[in-house]
């Protein structure tokens, strides 16, 4: 490694893998990367010669392996002359620590930016850029990719920062191509070299090019994430089920009472006190068993472990109900954990502490909750690490079809990588819906979430554990690090997926991308002038876009909507809407511009004058948004009949179409 070749062989390199800064210069510099270059001196004879190269004014700074902030010491010094530059030299010479100094040209100032590398416990390396300098700490302005990027990622990168005019500011332009030419040869550095931290900060940005004023290097061996990802079984043929029972408030019972809708599965209930459960025959114990896919397991926690190793070539995979392991924070249950995650080198294991997974498409509810079974089939997959949201979403979107419905509970063995790659191939799940609250190997994660969608698909992802107390409660929920918020959500950005902040905007994402796929631009329409501004405040706040329609559309509407009207997007067609071949032309005009991917149509149900009748809003509304404001047994009602996306209220329908908006532009 190049890197190597830099760190100089002294005393104190034994504290610290840091390259100082005419070492990190000379590495940036062997990668083509300009930089203010540093003399390296140590006494006043070779600052003397030093400062002939150089020339005045120039800048000393103090070079040590322990000194990380130089300012802080007051190790940065500006001279003007050969008397200045002694002067300051002895001074810095004797601060404790100091192994030289580095002497560089005064660059002129440009704009000020700070690209950084930095390794993240979960993720690994990633990549910073942001306003430097003193605003780097003031503002906190700076966006975040993992390593290695892209040229699109540095570009999305510079489009995140509040800052981003700046390079274009008061007439004066600023390299922004050769900022992100430097972003890339750093993450290439960064692949080809142990490093683990860099700062370049500040990095003068000029009309034409920029220069490394100061650089910090640290170099070590990097984190490896490699894992090998197993394949799930969601759908097995033989199941047992090991604690089942006959008493209806225990979940062995409930378990059988999910699978046995399924006639088609061959279902095997494990129980040493008991012949027979509802029609099926009781197995005494575990090796009257034939070969089975899957053994779920409702037992005690302190039998789990001896289950799974008898069932070790007999079941295929171990669904592991029962609680009381990492998650309980007691030692016993996570050296209970530990011993599970020993055997699933043997035997796939599921959970422990899940509630199960469902198979909607092939009707296989392996879970201890059979209302599940009412789900209806359909495209939207949802992978979660609670069992709670896994029935949230079973009663607040009970209309809406999914594909599965899985939950990963403490992770030991199957966890996200897995499912996704599962998923990824899937070829009736079209969204993937995941809730995560913390990660042991985000860098898989990421890796396997791309794969979802380059595969064609769509992910939207809610990261919960953002607080410091949200944090702690989701330690002991599931036994995982929660982890930085901004990383996470910049990882998701770069994978391709949508972030999502509630469970409810989760679906609702979700059922957008499953009926319009990509959505940008947004038409709204209203016969109520109130509810198109608000929905259009609504969604420009949160980062949607609501297009200028196309000439010739306007052109069109104004043959069709008197003056009184408002004609543009948002469109009010005040009592106009309410004729209906008028309000079906209308419609047909915006679907057929080009600029607009989806139509919304607002309407809160006003007296009998003003309402649209069932029939001809079914016939109306079949590739639009419709929000509908009305009484909540009208409301559900319409539901059901019509065949258009119905939400009840503008904040849920315009957030959810502001990070589709958002997230595609």
């Amino acid at each position: 490694m190049l890197s190597e070749k830099y760190l100089e062989s002294s005393e104190l390199q034994r504290y610290s893998k840091f390259l100082m800064e005419h070492e990190s210069k000379a590495l940036l510099e062997s990668y083509g990367i300009r930089t203010a270059s540093c003399v390296f001196v140590k006494n006043e004879k070779e600052l003397l010669d030093a400062l002939k190269l150089v020339g005045f004014p120039a800048v000393l700074k103090v070079a040590s392996r322990r000194i990380v902030h130089k300012s802080e010491v007051g190790g940065v010094r500006f001279v003007k002359s050969e008397e200045e530059a002694l002067k300051n030299f002895r001074d810095l010479i004797s601060i404790e620590f100091v192994e030289g100094i580095n002497v560089q040209p005064m660059l002129e100032r440009g704009l000020e930016i700070f690209i950084g590398i930095a390794e993240d416990v979960q993720f690994g390396s990633f990549l910073a850029i942001g306003l430097g300098g003193f605003f780097l700490e003031a503002l906190k302005d700076y966006s975040i990719r993992l390593v290695p990027v892209s040229r699109k990622d540095v570009e999305s990168m510079l489009e995140e920062l509040i800052s981003k005019d700046i390079f274009d500011y008061r007439g004066k332009r600023f390299d922004k191509k050769a900022i992100i030419e430097l972003a890339l040869k750093v993450s290439e550095i960064v692949e080809k070299e142990n490093i683990l931290e860099m700062d370049l900060n500040p990095v003068f940005v000029y009309e034409n090019g920029y220069a490394v004023a100061d650089a910090r290097i640290v170099i070590g061996k990097r984190r490896n994430f490699e894992r090998k990802t197993k394949s799930p079984i969601f759908n097995p043929k033989k199941v047992a089920v090991i604690g089942a029972s006959n008493n209806p408030i225990k979940v062995g019972y409930a378990i059988l009472q999910s699978l046995k809708t399924n006639r088609s599965i061959e279902i095997y209930p494990v129980n040493p006190a008991l012949y027979e459960i509802d029609g099926f025959k009781v197995f005494k114990s575990l090796k009257e068993l034939p070969e089975i896919d899957l053994a779920i397991i409702a037992l005690p926690a302190e039998k789990v472990v001896e289950t799974v190793e008898n069932l070790i070539g007999k079941a295929k995979e171990v669904l592991i109900v029962s609680a009381g392991f990492k998650e309980a924070e007691v030692e016993e249950g996570k050296e209970r954990e530990k011993k599970l995650m020993e055997m699933s080198e043997k035997i796939r294991i599921i959970g422990p502490n899940v509630f199960g997974f469902v198979n909607v498409l092939q009707r296989i509810n392996a879970s201890f909750t059979p209302e599940f079974n009412k789900l209806k089939p359909g495209k939207i997959a949802l992978v979660s690490q609670s069992g709670g949201i896994c029935h949230y979403v079973l009663h607040k979107f009970n209309d809406v079809g999914f594909s599965y419905i899985i939950h990963l509970g403490n992770r030991c063995d199957i966890d996200f990588p897995d499912v996704f790659e599962f998923l990824s191939k899937d070829e009736k799940t079209r969204v993937v819906t995941v809730y995560v609250e913390g990660l042991e190997n985000g860098r898989a994660f990421f890796e396997e979430l791309k794969k979802i969608t380059s595969s064609g698909k769509f992910a939207v992802v809610m990261k919960a554990g953002r607080s410091r107390v949200a944090d702690k409660a989701s330690l002991s929920h599931t036994g995982s690090i929660a982890g930085d918020y901004k990383i996470f959500t910049s990882a998701l950005k770069q994978a391709g997926a949508i972030v999502a902040e509630s469970p409810t905007e989760l679906i609702d994402i979700a059922i957008l991308l499953e009926k319009f796929g990509r959505v940008r631009n947004v038409a709204i329409v209203t016969i109520q002038a109130g509810l198109g501004i608000v929905f259009a405040d609504l969604l420009e706040k949160n980062g949607g876009k609501i297009i200028e329609l196309s000439d010739k559309t306007i052109e069109e509407l104004k043959k069709i909507l008197p003056p009184l009207t408002l004609r543009e997007n948002p469109l009010d067609l005040s009592f106009s809407g309410l004729e209906i071949p008028k309000l079906k032309k209308i419609l047909e005009l915006l679907k057929n511009d080009k600029k607009v991917d989806v139509v919304v149509f607002c309407y809160a149900v006003a007296p009998p004058s003003w309402v649209i009748p069932e029939e001809v809003m079914n016939e109306l509304f079949k590739d639009e948004i419709v929000v509908y404001i009305s009484e909540k047994e009208d409301f559900e009602k319409k539901k059901k009949k019509l065949n258009c996306i119905l939400f009840d209220s503008i904040e849920r329908a315009s957030l959810a179409l502001a990070r589709l908006s958002h997230s595609f532009n």
